[in-house]
């Protein structure tokens, strides 16, 4: 089906994310700017068959040594990001470049509602997308993001009720605490893409 491109933003952030440092556990990139996290309304994903969307993030990155970074993306119904949102999309542990600090870093990811749907976990997205940082990566300098990892050839989820508002999360592990081991959001858009 050929369609016109409409590229609405949906969100934008008004200032920079709190930078995350000395951590190992998942935690979430979109804290700081009083929880704001990019919303979808209500049967956002039921109003147009085949509905896409997309999530450009930019941030600088940091480490001592080589440590490993895992990006993950969540949609989920609270207004507070949980590690128990479906994750709609994930990175392979990211290595580092070493001894780093404020090394740019975009992620471009974009999911379509494949099975639109009401209640619990009956809509189904598809999609991916990638992380990129030619200063802070060791080689090959860019990684798939998927809807889970490793690499598999399901690029599907079942996400939740369609609907409810669906609000985004993006997080991080990192493989080693340390101060210098850092990330951070500085810049994030979502855009409704039809």
């Amino acid at each position: 089906m050929i369609r016109p491109s409409v590229n609405q933003l949906i969100f934008e952030n008004a200032s920079d994310y709190t930078a995350l440092s000395s951590f190992t556990s998942e935690a979430n990139l979109l804290a700081g700017q009083s929880g704001e996290r990019p919303a979808f309304p209500p049967l956002y994903f039921n109003m147009v068959q085949r509905r896409t969307f997309r999530v450009l993030a930019r941030g600088i990155v940091g480490s001592t040594g080589t440590p490993t970074f895992t990006i993950t993306i969540r949609l989920g119904t609270s207004t507070t990001w949980a590690t128990t949102d479906s994750q709609i999309g994930i990175t392979q542990a990211i290595t580092t470049a070493s001894g780093i600090s404020n090394k740019w870093w975009e992620l471009n990811f974009q999911m379509t509602c494949t099975i639109q749907g009401l209640g619990s976990n009956n809509m189904t997205l598809s999609g991916s997308g990638s992380i990129r940082s030619p200063g802070g990566f060791a080689s090959p300098f860019e990684y798939a993001i998927e809807p889970t990892a490793p690499d598999t050839a399901t690029w599907t989820v079942a996400n939740t009720d369609g609907a409810l508002v669906q609000y985004l999360g993006l997080s991080a592990t990192c493989s080693v605490s340390d101060a210098s081991n850092t990330i951070q959001v500085k810049q994030l858009y979502c855009y409704g893409e039809n």
